[in-house]
C-alpha cells in the first residue's frame, strides 16, 4: 500500500514538474520540485542532469526515480550528520583541506602557464645529468638495433649475416637494395635506445635471453611461422650501468620542469605573504 501511495505521490510531483509548476525559489525564476531534510531540489537540477530519455514515458520514469533518489540521499545525509556529530567536524576539515588544495592546484597551473619559463636549454639538461648521474642507473638492458624480417623461403645472399653484423648505414648500402626489395620489415627505430626485454616481447620472441651474454654487433636470429627475423644489436648497455644522456633527456626535462614549478609556487606564496605582511592583511594571536 505504501509503495502504491509513494508512486502516486511521485507521479503527481513529476507531472507538476513537467507541466511547469509555479512554486519558485525566493528571488529566482527556478522551480522547487521537492524538499527534504531542509534542502530543496530545483527544476534546473533535473534539467541539467546529463542522462537523456527517449519519450515522455521515459522522462516521467527518469524524473520520478531522480526525485526519489534525491530525497533518500538528503534523508541519509541528515541521519549521518545527526549520528556522526563528532566525525562531522573531521569530515568538514578534510573537505576544506581538499577545497584549498584543488583551488591552489588550478591557480598554480594557470599561473605557471602564464608566467613561468618552461624553456630548458640542452646545456641545462646536460649539467643536471653530469651532476646527478647516480639517479640514472638502468634497471633493464637497453639496445640500439636494426630489425629485419624476410620470408623463410627467400634465399639470402652469401655471407648475409656477416655483412649486416655491426654494419653502419653506409656499410649497409651495398645490400640495402636487396633488403628494401625483399624484407617485409626493415627498421632502425631512428637509432633510439629501446628496452631489449620490451622489444623482444613486442615481437613475440619466445626464447629466454636471461643469463645470455649480449654484446654489441650480436645478431639475434629466429624463425616464427613463415618469417625469418634478424635483430642486429648495434649498441648494448646492460642493467646496472648508467643510462646514456639521450635516453634519459626527456626524464631530466620533466624533473627540471617540476622543480621549476615548485620553485615558482614557492615564490608566489612568499610574494603573497610578504605583501600581506607589509599591508597588515593578517593577524597572528598569542596562544
Amino acid at each position: 500500500m505504501f509503495r502504491k501511495n509513494n508512486s502516486i505521490i511521485c507521479a503527481a510531483i513529476v507531472l507538476l514538474f513537467l507541466w511547469g509548476c509555479k512554486q519558485q525559489a525566493p528571488g529566482t525564476k527556478d522551480i522547487v520540485v521537492a524538499e527534504a531534510a531542509g534542502k530543496q531540489l530545483y527544476k534546473s537540477d533535473i534539467i541539467h542532469n546529463p542522462i537523456g530519455y527517449a519519450d515522455t514515458t521515459d522522462s516521467i520514469e527518469f524524473v520520478n526515480e531522480f526525485i526519489i533518489n534525491w530525497i533518500k540521499n538528503q534523508l541519509l545525509v541528515a541521519e549521518a550528520e545527526a549520528r556522526l556529530s563528532n566525525e562531522k567536524r573531521d569530515i568538514e576539515r578534510e573537505l576544506e583541506k581538499y577545497r584549498q588544495e584543488l583551488l591552489i592546484h588550478k591557480y598554480r597551473n594557470i599561473r605557471i602557464g602564464q608566467d613561468s619559463n618552461n624553456e630548458i636549454s640542452n646545456a641545462e639538461l646536460e649539467k643536471f645529468y653530469s651532476e646527478n648521474m647516480h639517479l640514472f642507473k638502468l634497471d633493464r638492458s637497453i639496445v640500439r638495433i636494426t630489425y629485419m624480417i624476410f620470408p623463410t623461403e627467400l634465399e639470402l645472399p652469401a655471407n648475409f649475416k656477416e655483412k649486416i653484423k655491426g654494419a653502419s648505414p653506409d656499410e649497409l648500402a651495398g645490400i640495402e637494395d636487396f633488403i628494401y626489395s625483399f624484407a617485409t620489415k626493415y627498421d632502425h627505430f631512428d637509432n633510439n635506445w629501446l628496452y631489449l626485454e620490451n622489444f623482444l616481447q613486442s615481437i613475440n620472441y619466445q626464447s629466454p635471453i636471461a643469463g645470455q651474454t649480449i654484446k654489441e654487433n650480436d645478431i639475434i636470429e629466429f624463425i616464427s611461422e613463415n618469417n625469418h627475423h634478424f635483430i642486429v644489436v648495434n649498441n648494448y648497455i646492460a642493467a646496472g650501468n648508467t643510462a646514456p644522456f639521450d635516453f634519459v633527456a626527456p626524464r631530466i626535462r620533466n624533473l627540471i620542469l617540476n622543480r621549476k614549478k615548485l620553485d615558482f609556487l614557492r615564490e608566489i606564496k612568499d610574494s603573497l605573504y610578504n605583501n600581506a605582511l607589509k599591508y597588515n592583511k593578517f593577524r597572528v594571536f598569542n596562544q
